[in-house]
C-alpha cells in the first residue's frame, strides 16, 4: 500500500523511557471518507513502522442544533435527530416566525422556502385557522445533502359569535327576552333567526326552554349547523334528481355543463332546479314555456 503525506507529531523529538503522548493535526480531509495511516518512529537504530490502521471522517452535516418560535412551544422538546414537531397558537396569532440554528457553520437553511441566516428569525409565516405545516430545509456544504424538519403550527379557530333575532327584536348573545304572557289554550309560534357574526362555523346549535313553566312549551324545530346544512344540501339534492356531488364539485365559473350536438353543432344545457326553505325538503322549480325564460328564450 502506498501512503501519502508525512506529518510530524508533537512533541518531537521524544526522549527518555517514559511514555509520552504524541498528537498530530490533519487538515483538508473530506467528509465521509476512510483514511489509512501508520506510525513511524526514527531512532539511531533505524525506523520502526506500525501496522496499517484506519479512521473515517463524518459525513456532511445537515442537522439543526435548535429551533425557536416567536410564539408557542415546540412539542416534543427539540432534538437534532427529531424532524417532526407541533405547536399551537391562539386565534389572535396571524403570523409566526421561526429561528433555526444550523449545527454546522457551513450549512444553509430555508424556512417555508425562503433563505434564513442561521440564528435569525425567518420571514413572517401567515397562519390560517387550523394546521399549518412549515418546512425547514437544511443544506450541507456539498450542496446536495439535505435534511427537512417540519413544524405543524395549529392556529386555534376564533370563537363563533351568534346573533338571534325574532321579527324586529334582537337578542344579545347569551341574553334573554320577555315575549309577554301566553294565553292558555292558544298556540303561539315564534320563529327565530340565528346568524353567524363570527369567523368560524357554528356547530352543535340547539334551543332549550327553561323557567317555571318550561313544560308548557316546546321547540318545534331545532336549528341546523352550517356543516349540517351543506351535508343536507348534497344528500337531498341527489335524492331530488339534481347533480351528483362530483358534478357539483366540477362546476366552475366559465365552464358550465354543456353538451354539443355533433350533427347540428348546437350546444344543449341541461339543468335541474328545485326549491327549498329548509334544505331538507325540495320541490321542483317550474320551468315551463312561456313562464320561464333564459336569455330571452
Amino acid at each position: 500500500m502506498s501512503y501519502g503525506t508525512t506529518i510530524s507529531g508533537h512533541p518531537s523529538p521524544v526522549t527518555g523511557s517514559v511514555s509520552t503522548p504524541v498528537s498530530v493535526t490533519i487538515n483538508g480531509l473530506n467528509p465521509g471518507t476512510t483514511y489509512h495511516y501508520r506510525l513511524a518512529g526514527t531512532s539511531p537504530g533505524g525506523v520502526v513502522r506500525s501496522a496499517d490502521a484506519i479512521f473515517s471522517t463524518s459525513g456532511y452535516n445537515a442537522d439543526l442544533s435548535a429551533i425557536a418560535l416567536s410564539t408557542g412551544t415546540l412539542s416534543p422538546v427539540f432534538s437534532s435527530g427529531t424532524t417532526s414537531y407541533a405547536a399551537s397558537v391562539s386565534s389572535a396569532t396571524a403570523t409566526i416566525t421561526l429561528t433555526p440554528t444550523v449545527a454546522s457553520p457551513t450549512s444553509t437553511v430555508k424556512v417555508n422556502g425562503a433563505p434564513v441566516i442561521t440564528g435569525s428569525p425567518s420571514l413572517p409565516v401567515f397562519m390560517l385557522p387550523g394546521a399549518n405545516a412549515i418546512p425547514i430545509v437544511v443544506t450541507a456544504q456539498d450542496g446536495s445533502t439535505t435534511k427537512t424538519y417540519s413544524v405543524v403550527v395549529t392556529r386555534m379557530s376564533p370563537v363563533p359569535q351568534i346573533a338571534v333575532t325574532q321579527a324586529a327584536t334582537s337578542i344579545a348573545n347569551g341574553g334573554t327576552h320577555n315575549f309577554g304572557p301566553a294565553s292558555g289554550g292558544r298556540v303561539a309560534l315564534h320563529a327565530f333567526t340565528i346568524a353567524n357574526t363570527g369567523n368560524s362555523n357554528l356547530s352543535g346549535l340547539a334551543l332549550s326552554i327553561d323557567g317555571p313553566d318550561a313544560s308548557m312549551f316546546s321547540v318545534t324545530t331545532q336549528p341546523t349547523s352550517q356543516p349540517e346544512l351543506v351535508q343536507n344540501f348534497f344528500a337531498n339534492a341527489q335524492v331530488s334528481g339534481l347533480y351528483t356531488k362530483d358534478q357539483l364539485g366540477a362546476l366552475k365559473i366559465g365552464t358550465p355543463l354543456l353538451g354539443r350536438d355533433v350533427t347540428t353543432g348546437l350546444f344543449k344545457l341541461t339543468m335541474g332546479i328545485s326549491k327549498s326553505t329548509d334544505l331538507n325538503h325540495f320541490t321542483p322549480f317550474p320551468m315551463t314555456n312561456p313562464q320561464t325564460t333564459i336569455n330571452g328564450n
